[in-house]
């Protein structure tokens, strides 16, 4: 089939070139006009149409046409195979390290369940060679069309077409709020507004896992105690270069897809996957330490110390405005402590002493020994 019409447009069915050379087929829009100038008017009786496209994900039981919609998720372009894949194995390791078990998860995840949320998996490192780059790729290889790679310039524009892929990768984003807000609206979005160039907007049911690619370790994002997104992997240096690694990883791809297709997976353990617990990392604390403010470093290291005189010891944002010297404003004290340290006032006023003896009446919130070895780990180097 070399045309088709969709609704009311018309597309073609062309090979296009990508940049490393290889080809793939693609439908792109084509006037009416045109197929009148190369097959004449009659030739439109013949082309098949269908009432709308759609975007209805499998890679174990792909459907290019739905009712009378077509799919408009790209198939895989290889067959799937039994065999090895040495090269695939060390990828996984050395992307995941000691949580590899939890790497093939992900994949067999991807792969057998691409609706499902995932968490923004997070690839950083100061050095060069580590394999990064290489594993997008590699899944590239895996999922062809439907890995997209982006940039900034993705996330500041009125265009958000990315979030139409299967697996979205954005290498040295600018750590802004409204790019962090983005990226972490779209990691669990059940409906957004698709708008691309040339094309009416539609309502699209997303399912994009994303993928952030940073050589800046510490303030590539900003995240809390409380982000369940991130998970984030610290990459070392790849131990000897192997000029044919990316084409045995592509070689290998056929093997792989087949493993990733029988693995047997577990439950979910949380809306994106695996739990907060599973995903924390030493990197991801590294993080969270470096996005904090220099307010909740102050209350972090005050309420550490004067724990360890008086536990639990009770105090409202007044009393903590004033222990601290009066650096922070009392609506900065109560954002650290309700959205860092997710700490709740006392519903009513209640009668309390202060660190310093004095009783007073007031909203309080109530510090406990329990917190002392996380709000030591918050102030000190990891």
């Amino acid at each position: 089939m070399e045309f088709r019409r969709v609704g009311d447009t018309y597309e073609k069915k062309i090979t296009s070139v990508a940049a490393n050379g290889s080809t793939y087929s693609c439908w792109q829009q084509v006037r009416r006009e045109t197929i009148i100038d190369d097959r004449g008017r009659e030739y439109l009786r013949t082309i098949p149409s269908y009432d709308n496209g759609v975007v209805v994900p499998s890679h174990t039981d792909y459907q290019d046409t739905i009712e009378k919609c077509v799919n408009r998720y790209h198939p895989l372009s290889y067959n799937v195979n039994e065999g090895s894949f040495p090269t695939w194995e060390s990828l996984v390791k050395q992307v995941f390290g000691e949580q590899e078990s939890m790497g093939w998860e992900y994949l067999a995840t991807l792969y057998q369940n691409p609706l499902q949320i995932l968490p923004i998996l997070c690839l950083v490192s100061e050095e060069n060679g580590t394999g990064k780059t290489t594993f997008a790729n590699a899944l590239e290889n895996l999922f062809g069309q439907n890995v997209g790679f982006y940039g900034q310039q993705d996330l500041s524009s009125q265009f958000n077409t990315w979030m139409s892929s299967l697996v979205a990768v954005f290498e040295e984003i600018n750590e802004t709020e409204t790019t962090l807000n983005k990226l972490k609206a779209a990691s669990t979005a059940r409906s957004v507004t698709i708008n691309a160039k040339y094309q009416q907007p539609y309502t699209f049911n997303p399912f994009v896992k994303i993928i952030l690619l940073s050589n800046n370790e510490k303030t590539f994002i900003r995240a809390n105690r409380n982000d369940i997104r991130f998970w984030v992997r610290k990459l070392s240096p790849l131990a000897a270069y192997d000029h044919n690694f990316e084409k045995n990883l592509k070689l290998e791809t056929p093997a792989v897809a087949y493993y990733l297709s029988t693995y047997v997976l577990r439950e979910p353990r949380s809306r994106m996957y695996f739990s907060p617990q599973e995903i924390e990392t030493e990197a991801l604390r590294l993080v969270v330490k470096e996005s904090q403010s220099n307010c909740v470093k102050e209350l972090s290291e005050f309420i550490a110390d004067s724990l360890e005189d008086a536990d639990p010891f009770l105090a409202t944002t007044l009393d903590l405005f004033d222990l601290l010297d009066k650096h922070y404003t009392r609506s900065e004290i109560k954002q650290a402590l309700q959205n860092d340290f997710c700490l709740s006032p006392s519903v009513n006023p209640v009668r309390y002493t202060t660190i310093s003896g004095l009783s007073k009446t007031g909203r309080v919130y109530t510090f406990t020994g329990n917190m002392l070895q996380s709000l030591r780990q918050s102030y000190t180097l990891i």
